[in-house]
């Protein structure tokens, strides 16, 4: 049930065993995104400045940018003043700085997510559920026998949301372990809770691979998205927080909880 406006990010508190997952709409007018160009690092604008599509770029401003001012509100840190590093497969972390914090990002089309907990790994992906070229060879080349098999056995018009979430749920397992797109081959995941209840996290196909318990959590962040959060432990809350539409005119943090 949706819960009364809260305060700003820095005074949200991360309990044990609390997952925040931040909602981030990507469209924001200009002035905002040339703000957020400026908190990033040298390496980010690089990286931005490379892309070719102004959309992507306006996109990447977004996601990163509204990351370091969530991140940063939580640390009551100035964003521009955050380090990330990259690890072995590229999953970002913070710097020592910032003992524990964990965070993951994930965004499609107009979307982004962010998972943010204290000492609980957790990983993140969304998709926009989109028509996919060569479902058939994708799901054949990246899924189990049995996953291709229900996935190309559904109705053709229910083929691209069963793809996605599946999909999402495994990028988002690899994306918490680290393991990176490698880690994709021969997976097979599966979550037993509904739509919106974290549940355990079933792994199949991974012999005398020793692992600690792992819980999921799918969900539909917007129509025409899916998405799965992936969290270290048997238990976990998530609390769903809404960044609202004076985002564009506030320097706080402004946002709702779920």
């Amino acid at each position: 049930m949706p819960s009364p406006r809260q305060p700003a990010a820095p005074d949200l508190r991360l309990e044990g065993g609390t997952v925040h997952v931040w909602h981030i709409p990507l469209g924001l007018p200009a002035p905002l995104l040339k703000r957020l160009y400026s908190t990033l690092s040298p390496g980010e604008q690089q990286r931005c400045d490379r892309l070719r599509s102004e959309t992507l770029k306006q996109r990447f401003v977004a996601s990163h940018g509204l990351l370091r001012k969530v991140l940063g509100g939580y640390l009551q840190t100035d964003p521009a003043q955050l380090v990330f590093s990259p690890g072995r497969t590229g999953k970002p972390s913070l710097s020592s700085s910032a003992p524990g914090f964990q965070f993951n990002i994930s965004h499609s089309g107009d979307l982004a997510l962010y998972a943010v907990s204290r000492e609980l790994t957790v990983g993140i992906d969304l998709e926009k559920i989109r028509p996919v070229q060569n479902l058939t060879p994708l799901t054949k080349r990246y899924f189990t026998p049995a996953e291709h098999s229900a996935i190309n056995s559904l109705p053709p018009d229910e083929r691209e949301k069963a793809f996605f979430k599946a999909w999402v749920l495994k990028e988002a397992y690899v994306k918490a372990t680290g393991e990176g797109l490698a880690g994709l081959h021969g997976l097979e995941v599966s979550c037993s809770g509904s739509c919106g209840v974290p549940a355990p996290l079933i792994l199949k196909d991974r012999p005398g691979k020793a692992s600690p318990a792992w819980s999921a959590l799918s969900f539909e962040p917007s129509p025409g998205y899916v998405a799965a959060l992936v969290v270290e432990g048997g238990h976990f809350r998530a609390i769903h927080c809404h960044e609202g539409p004076d985002i564009s005119t506030a320097d706080d943090q402004p946002g709702r909880r779920d």
